[in-house]
């Protein structure tokens, strides 16, 4: 997991290149892994035992919020109230992710078309910004935000890691992939 700086540091450069879209890539995991962290604190998992448990989960991305938004007690009808959740999230979870996991298994070469890479960077830049945005918004917290200023004060009381990954972070839906034409009309409905 990225710390925050590096996180930032990617989230707020303007390059537009193959290599700063799968910087993003490992950006959005970073991120998402520290809302999971954030929402297992959020459900009593004791420190140490949510950051290892976090460290060796994985699902699709997809899952994985949903779990995130299951543990901060965020509804779909409360993501759903900002009207650019959906379009944003569907971009990012059925567009840019397919690219990027392509990229980064070999299947397709370095990208080198420069519109492309912008629509690619412009939607996850957007994702990452309406998770922060969401975040703020339901729980007045950022994800860079110390787990005091979630308001999670109290001591972790789950202290097995068994009990964390068979309880806490459950979710198995699959999504399918978006079209490249749906994408840049959605990103351009929402003038990003």
């Amino acid at each position: 997991m990225l710390t925050i700086s590096e996180m930032q540091e990617t989230i707020n450069s303007s390059e537009i290149s193959d290599k700063h879209f799968l910087n993003l890539h490992i950006t959005i995991e970073s991120y998402i892994k520290r809302l999971l962290l954030i929402g297992l604190r959020n459900k009593g998992a004791q420190y140490e035992v949510a950051k290892k448990c976090v460290n060796k989960f994985y699902a699709q991305p997809s899952e994985m919020m949903k779990i995130v938004w299951r543990l901060l007690d965020i509804s779909n009808k409360e993501l759903e109230e900002d009207k650019t959740y959906t379009p944003i999230n569907n971009c990012h979870l059925n567009f840019t992710s397919f690219y990027r996991n392509q990229r980064l298994h070999g299947v397709i070469p370095e990208i080198q078309d420069e519109s492309f890479l912008e629509l690619l960077i412009k939607i996850d830049k957007a994702y990452i910004n309406l998770l922060e945005k969401t975040c703020q918004r339901l729980r007045k917290a950022s994800c860079f935000d110390t787990p005091k200023e979630w308001r999670i004060s109290k001591k972790g009381v789950i202290t097995d890691e068994d009990e964390v990954m068979e309880n806490l972070l459950k979710n198995k839906k699959k999504t399918k992939k978006m079209s490249r034409d749906e994408a840049e009309t959605i990103v351009q409905n929402l003038e990003l």
